[in-house]
């Protein structure tokens, strides 16, 4: 098995269909695709974001409901943690 991880942008191409992206992700078995704790992370946050600041009704439905569907989507993917020591890893080389 040889993992693909997939970064945030590229993840989100494929969730709007991008279709050069969906082509290239769907040339994979899904066990070998991955995403990263991160990529998660970054989405959620937009999406929390987006919430506490909508003040239309019309547009807060439209962003819960699509943070519902971000959450099955996302658990399709393998999830690669971020461990204590990449996070040393990536510290020290931003030192």
């Amino acid at each position: 098995m040889s993992l693909r991880a997939l970064d945030t942008d590229i993840l989100s191409l494929y969730q709007r269909g991008h279709p050069v992206v969906c082509q290239h992700v769907a040339a994979h078995p899904p066990v070998d695709l991955a995403i990263t704790v991160i990529s998660i992370e970054e989405q959620l946050t937009g999406w929390y974001a987006l919430l506490r600041t909508t003040t239309r009704r019309d547009h807060l439905a439209i962003a819960y409901q699509s943070l519902a569907e971000s959450i099955p989507f996302l658990a399709r993917f393998v999830i690669l943690a971020y461990p204590e020591t990449a996070i040393c890893v990536l510290s020290n080389s931003l030192a």
